[in-house]
């Protein structure tokens, strides 16, 4: 499945699936976290519920997915924006944790999609 739509998440394998990554992911993310290709938003619950997790942004390509994102995940602490892992409007040295599933393969330029993350990652 390339990308996760509210109607498929009530199939409970599928919605088990995708949060037992997120919940691996909150275990050891801290401070600052970029989530590439977010979809429709659901892991910012997951992660923000880590009290070592202050700020959320999730970034998807897809603007339909970003507004549901907008809609239902908004909290003080969560912020949704369009952009790609190459192209992202994410600061410089801004993100103590940079989470992607199934992000990478689907990158034309790999290399210069690495190097953005680095960019975005605090030394």
């Amino acid at each position: 499945m390339e990308r996760v739509e509210p109607d498929f998440m009530r199939r409970t394998s599928l919605r088990k699936e995708h949060h037992h990554r997120y919940a691996v992911a909150a275990q050891i993310a801290t401070g600052q976290v970029i989530d590439c290709a977010c979809g429709i938003g659901y892991g910012s619950e997951l992660l923000l519920a880590n009290g070592k997790v202050s700020q959320y942004t999730g970034i998807d390509p897809d603007g339909s997915a970003i507004a549901y994102a907008r809609e239902k995940f908004s909290q003080p602490a969560a912020r949704f924006q369009r952009g790609t892992l190459e192209r992202n409007r994410c600061k410089p040295a801004s993100a103590d944790t940079f989470v992607m599933f199934e992000t990478l393969e689907h990158t034309v330029e790999p290399t210069l999609a690495l190097s953005a993350v680095a960019r975005v990652l605090k030394p």
